[in-house]
C-alpha cells in the first residue's frame, strides 16, 4: 500500500524559511519524500526570498517533490470564496502558465503536479490543466471539510489514483493537523490512523494534506506518531512517484 505526506502553502508569506527549514529536518529525521506545494508569486522577485528558494532546491535534491498551488493566492483565482463562480478556461489556464513561470524561473523546473487553494477547483481547471501537460490534480477530497475529524461528511470520491482524461486525480483523504491542540491531538491521531484502515480495506491510497503555518510543531509531533504507527504498513511516497507507479500516466498528453 501507498501513502503520501504533502504540505500546502509553501511561501514565504504563509511558512517563513525557519519554519520551512524546521519542516524539512522533520521529513529528513522520519525519513520520507514530500510532495510541497508551493505558491510561486514573489520567490523570486527580491533578492531576500533567496534563502526561501535554495531550501526548495536542496529539499528537490533530497528527493521531495514541488508541485503548483495556484499562482498568488490572491481572490482572483483558484482558492478564495469570490469571485464565484470560478475563472473560466482562458483565465485559469493564464493563472496556471504564470505560476509555471514563476518556478522555472525561481526553481529551474516547472510543476507535474497541481492542487487548488481551498479545493476550489471545477471541469475549466483540469481542461486547463491536461493542455499545459501537467500529469496530476489533487484537488478533490474524500472528506469535506479535508482538516474536519469530529463534523465532516464523505463525499463520492474514493482516496484511489483514477484516470481524468489525460491527468490522474489523487484525492487527498484529511488535514489532521490543522489548527491542533493538544486537547485534540489523541482524537485527531486516531481519526487519522481510522482512515488509514479504511484506506487500506478499499486497496486504496492515503494521502495526508498538511498546513505547517496552521499546526506548528504540535503538527509535526502528530505526522511523527502517524508516520512511526504506520511505517510497516504502507511505503511513503511522493505524489509524483504514486502516478508512476500507477501507471496511469501512460498515454497522458505531455
Amino acid at each position: 500500500m501507498k501513502s503520501a505526506i504533502t504540505f500546502d502553502d509553501l511561501n514565504p508569506k504563509y511558512v517563513n524559511s525557519s519554519l520551512l527549514e524546521e519542516l524539512l529536518a522533520f521529513l529528513d529525521d522520519v525519513d520520507i519524500r514530500s510532495t510541497l506545494f508551493v505558491i510561486p508569486s514573489g520567490l523570486f522577485a527580491e533578492r531576500r526570498e533567496d534563502d526561501y528558494v535554495r531550501l526548495l532546491g536542496m529539499a528537490m535534491a533530497s528527493g521531495h517533490e514541488v508541485a503548483l498551488h495556484g499562482c498568488r493566492h490572491t481572490n482572483n483565482e483558484f482558492g478564495h470564496v469570490l469571485p464565484i463562480p470560478l475563472p473560466g478556461f482562458r483565465r485559469q489556464k493564464e493563472l496556471l502558465t504564470i505560476g509555471q513561470e514563476y518556478l522555472r524561473e525561481s526553481l529551474g523546473q516547472c510543476a507535474l503536479g497541481f492542487r487548488a487553494p481551498q479545493y476550489r477547483h471545477n471541469r475549466m481547471t483540469f481542461n486547463a490543466l491536461a493542455t499545459l501537460g501537467f500529469k496530476y490534480d489533487s484537488s478533490r477530497t474524500v472528506f469535506k471539510p479535508a482538516h474536519g475529524v469530529r463534523f465532516r461528511f464523505k463525499t463520492r470520491f474514493l482516496p484511489k489514483v483514477t484516470k481524468l482524461g489525460s491527468l490522474c486525480e489523487i484525492p487527498v483523504i484529511g488535514d489532521y493537523a490543522y489548527n491542533l491542540d493538544c486537547g485534540s491531538y489523541e482524537v485527531h491521531l486516531g481519526r487519522a490512523i481510522a482512515d488509514f484502515n479504511w484506506t487500506k480495506s478499499i486497496g486504496g491510497t492515503f494521502v495526508v494534506n498538511n498546513h505547517v503555518n496552521r499546526s506548528g510543531r504540535a503538527g509535526l509531533q502528530l505526522l511523527r506518531a502517524l508516520v512511526d504507527q504506520l511505517r510497516d504498513e504502507t511505503d511513503f511516497v511522493t505524489l509524483r512517484d504514486l502516478v508512476v507507479q500507477s501507471g496511469l500516466e501512460k498515454g497522458a498528453e505531455s
